[in-house]
């Protein structure tokens, strides 16, 4: 683990040094966050949103988790939507209407633990059903999205679900 601390602090002043704007370096920031929380077992952590200065733009951050492999992407856009959400894979975004921060999801098998953020809505666009579940390992409540369903405004104790499981074979809830 020692090893890793020290790649990150070296990353760390790197990418200070050679990102200009405080927006770039906190992208990074919240790259190596996720990575490092993957690597030491934690929920990710991720800084607070800034207001955007224009309320017509958005920045869309996307955290993509496929097979243990963690990949952030950070891009100014007009205006979010279902069509963000990559077919094959279940998304959630932490605000209503595919607002905010989005996760992209494609371990069919696995139970999934979820970061520790509000989820406000989500869309399921596999071939295959994917349930969330109230605790993590797959635990407690659930709620079961369908092929290709989607939830635009989440509330309830689902807004807190903690993990997922993309189902391999069944398809109908």
């Amino acid at each position: 683990m020692g090893i890793f601390l020290d790649w990150a602090r070296s990353a760390s002043r790197a990418l200070h040094r050679s990102l200009g704007s405080a927006r770039d370096r906190r992208t990074m920031l919240t790259a190596l966050l996720g990575i490092a929380s993957l690597v030491l077992g934690a929920a990710p952590v991720l800084p607070e949103e800034e207001p955007a200065a224009d309320p017509g733009h958005r920045v869309l951050e996307t955290v993509s988790l496929q097979g243990g492999a963690v990949l952030v992407t950070r891009a100014e856009v007009g205006t979010l939507s279902y069509s963000d959400c990559a077919s094959g894979t279940t998304c959630i975004w932490t605000a209503s209407l595919y607002g905010g921060t989005l996760f992209q999801f494609n371990q069919p098998g696995a139970v999934i633990g979820l970061p520790a953020v509000p989820i406000g809505s989500y869309a399921n666009k596999r071939s295959k059903r994917s349930t969330f579940y109230e605790t993590a390992g797959g635990g407690g409540r659930s709620v079961c999205a369908g092929p290709w369903t989607r939830n635009q405004a989440v509330g309830g104790w689902l807004a807190g679900a903690r993990s997922l499981v993309q189902n391999a074979t069944a398809t109908s809830c």
